[in-house]
């Protein structure tokens, strides 16, 4: 018996101008205007940023290791570690945004809150957490660290 597939209606779409609900939302303005010289001394003017953002990316790692401990026990996402890793989010957006995606000349500041003037803006919304879900992860993260370890250092035996 076969089964013919053309048959079978399609599942109806969404409409196109719908936009989802997603809990993260990046929205960058597009430049009218960029400095020609400026392109060229970005990169120079950013190292101070990367430097910093990689002393916050380590905190935020860590933050997140003890809001997984949080979520863990009680259920819910702690206040202050969930805005701190998305000042982190944010203050890494606005400088991609200056430094790779070229989308302003404007200096980004040193600061974990918001920018009113930046063209970069990330928002996040927290979501209700599962149990379960959080558990499916992390032991996803420690199978996937176990699996990549590279075992061609063990020697192979010849029979």
């Amino acid at each position: 018996m076969t089964t013919d597939f053309a048959a079978i209606p399609p599942p109806p779409m969404p409409p196109m101008n719908e936009v989802p609900p997603y809990p993260v939302r990046l929205e960058v303005d597009y430049p009218e205007h960029l400095s020609r010289g400026l392109l060229f001394v970005k990169w120079l003017l950013i190292i101070p940023h990367w430097w910093l953002l990689s002393l916050l990316v380590w905190g935020s790692a860590f933050a997140t290791f003890l809001s997984w401990w949080a979520i863990l026990f009680t259920g819910r996402y702690p206040r202050s570690l969930f805005e701190f890793n998305v000042a982190v989010q944010q203050w890494s957006a606005r400088v991609n945004g200056y430094a790779v995606l070229l989308a302003t000349d404007e200096y980004p500041p040193f600061s974990l809150g918001r920018s009113s003037t930046g063209t970069a803006v990330l928002m996040v919304v927290l979501g209700t957490l599962c149990f379960v879900a959080v558990i499916v992860a992390y032991t996803a993260l420690v199978v996937a660290a176990v699996m990549s370890h590279d075992s061609s250092s063990v020697p192979l035996r010849a029979y």
